[in-house]
């Protein structure tokens, strides 16, 4: 049975640090934003895949040796993954993959979630066991620890909490961008918005 089949992703490629950037705009219960996964692929390989569920992936690539290499993306709804291929096999070593993508926050309380309390609309994170993959693609399994670098854009008017302090906060109109501190090194169902 491949590790797939069995509900694990290959181990041929770890994480490293993860850089999250999100819009999150609760009164139209959407999402937006992109990731910049520092990961260590461990043998050469022509495919990478991660977890992505409820997400709409619209481009990928891999920044290595050679420059930017595009992605093909072929997302499996039953495995929760998405399998990026590209046209030659990537070389071990250090590489980034920046991926782009939207989502809609849900009514479920998993992953990234709209919540209403007295008129207004609020939302959170909720990622245990493994629903971090409903808000970023990422390698969502307790075992493939790495770091976050978090950064959200918001309505100005609303408050912004993550595991780590603000480490910088700029307004610009009516929306504000907040910029965490790095995380110590965490599995994915850890981190929270």
């Amino acid at each position: 049975m491949s590790p797939l089949s069995a509900g694990r992703l290959p181990e041929n490629v770890h994480p490293d640090c993860y850089h999250v950037q999100l819009s999150v705009m609760p009164e139209s219960q959407k999402f937006s934003g992109s990731v910049g996964i520092e990961i260590t692929i461990q043998k050469p390989t022509d495919t990478i895949t991660l977890h992505a569920l409820e997400l709409e992936v619209d481009r990928a690539e891999l920044l290595g040796e050679g420059g930017p290499t595009p992605a093909r993306l072929t997302p499996e709804t039953a495995s929760e993954t998405i399998t990026l291929s590209f046209a030659k096999k990537i070389p071990a070593g250090a590489a980034r993959l920046n991926l782009h993508f939207s989502g809609a926050l849900n009514q479920q309380m998993r992953g990234l979630y709209a919540a209403k309390s007295q008129g207004e609309i609020y939302a959170f994170s909720h990622f245990e066991p493994a629903d971090a993959r409903r808000m970023i693609p990422c390698f969502d399994e307790p075992a493939m620890k790495a770091k976050f670098r978090m950064r959200v854009t918001l309505p100005s008017e609303l408050t912004a909490l993550s595991n780590m302090p603000v480490a910088e906060e700029k307004k610009e109109g009516d929306l504000k961008t907040i910029r965490f501190q790095e995380t110590p090194v965490m599995s994915t169902y850890l981190l929270a918005l």
